[in-house]
């Protein structure tokens, strides 16, 4: 996938000036709450010994909209503060805008994608990549075909018929033995 230098050099000035503006502060230990009344009695089941030794990232919503994120693994986060989330959200709208970048993948994608690339190069202190080639890997990574079957009935096709990417076509007997 190939974009515009003048959008590359756009990105990677606006990746690292919001890569600024995420903070690391120590992970908030919650306190136990105690269990009162009849579930004081009830037997629980304590899972913390299991989870996965991975970063664990948290979204904070007000009226359905995300408005801080926050990635926090062995003791510390990273953190994009409501303040600056506005921010994050219009360059990340701004990238997905590109009509190489909106065909392929949803604005969601770039989002996790650019919180990944920048909380991981906090926690390293520095950039394995420039954010761009990472975004552009990431998508050309998870881009794949797809081949879908499924049965449209009382359409009868002689020969197969390609419409856009899509390619129409019938079953052979052979097919289903």
């Amino acid at each position: 996938m190939q974009l515009h230098p003048k959008k590359l050099e756009y990105i990677e000035q606006e990746a690292f000036r919001i890569l600024g503006h995420f903070e690391e502060v120590e992970e908030e230990k919650q306190t136990a709450r105690s269990i009162q009344g009849s579930l004081e009695h009830r037997m629980t089941l304590d899972l913390t010994d299991k989870l996965a030794d991975k970063p664990l990232l948290e979204h904070t919503f007000s009226a359905g909209e995300t408005i801080s994120v926050q990635e926090c693994y062995k003791g510390k986060c990273i953190r994009l503060s409501p303040d600056n989330y506005p921010e994050f959200k219009k360059f990340i709208w701004n990238i997905y805008n590109e009509k190489e970048i909106k065909a392929h993948i949803s604005v969601d994608f770039v989002e996790e994608t650019a919180i990944k690339w920048m909380t991981t190069t906090i926690r390293n202190k520095k950039a394995e990549n420039s954010f761009s080639t990472y975004l552009i890997n990431k998508m050309d990574d998870s881009i794949e075909e797809l081949k879908i079957h499924f049965p449209v009935l009382n359409l009868d096709i002689e020969s197969p018929i390609i419409i856009g990417n899509a390619k129409l076509e019938y079953f052979t007997k052979e097919y289903f033995d």
